[in-house]
């Protein structure tokens, strides 16, 4: 964890001396002072392994013909909100079948950025047109989970739409993250191909 706040710390001062968003294979900038770093899943394999355990009896539980019960993790990483992060626009992840698991590394409460979510919105086919908007409308049924605990789970579909809000904290918020697939399918929305020189 400390190796990834010390990388997020050098990209937040590449970020505040241009106007570029930081967009690589490896990491993305999220919004404003918010980073999300890809993790080698062999290094965080104790914490997918973690997340797994109690995910797929989610998974299992919420399908009627037991296709997902085989879900297994095709990506990982840790979103760091630091101070002074905004609040993210409203968004989905990707695509049908897919989920994410949260596992915050700190604990998550109003004060450092919790996770809002626009509950059923995975069941409308236009929520995505929506997602800019999202938070000026009325109609919309928006939830924040109170507070997590450090290593708590949080469990949603890819296609919900949600965001990150601000950090008004003076501490990093680090939130590690499992992604949840049918066996061979990939992420292929949230970081771009590596270039062919990358290291494997």
């Amino acid at each position: 964890v400390d190796r990834v706040r010390a990388a997020v710390g050098e990209l937040d001062d590449d970020s505040s001396s241009s106007d570029e968003e930081i967009i690589r294979h490896d990491v993305c900038e999220r919004g404003r002072r918010r980073f999300d770093v890809k993790l080698d899943p062999g290094q965080w394999a104790r914490l997918a392994n973690y997340a797994a355990a109690y995910a797929n009896p989610v998974f299992r539980a919420n399908d009627d013909d037991d296709a997902d019960a085989a879900l297994e993790v095709t990506l990982a990483g840790c979103v760091v909100a630091l101070p002074g992060a905004a609040d993210q626009l409203f968004h989905a992840d990707g695509m049908d079948r897919f989920f994410n698991v949260f596992v915050p590394l700190v604990d998550v409460d109003a004060t450092n950025g919790p996770t809002e979510f626009a509950l059923g919105s995975q069941l409308d086919p236009h929520a995505v047109a929506r997602a800019p908007t999202l938070q000026y409308d009325d109609a919309a049924r928006l939830a924040t989970p109170t507070s997590l605990r450090a290593g708590d789970l949080l469990v949603f579909d890819y296609r919900v739409l949600h965001r990150g809000r601000g950090n008004p904290s003076a501490a990093p918020r680090p939130v590690y993250y499992a992604v949840f697939a049918p066996p061979g399918e990939t992420d292929l929305i949230n970081f771009p191909p590596p270039p062919p020189d990358a290291p494997a």
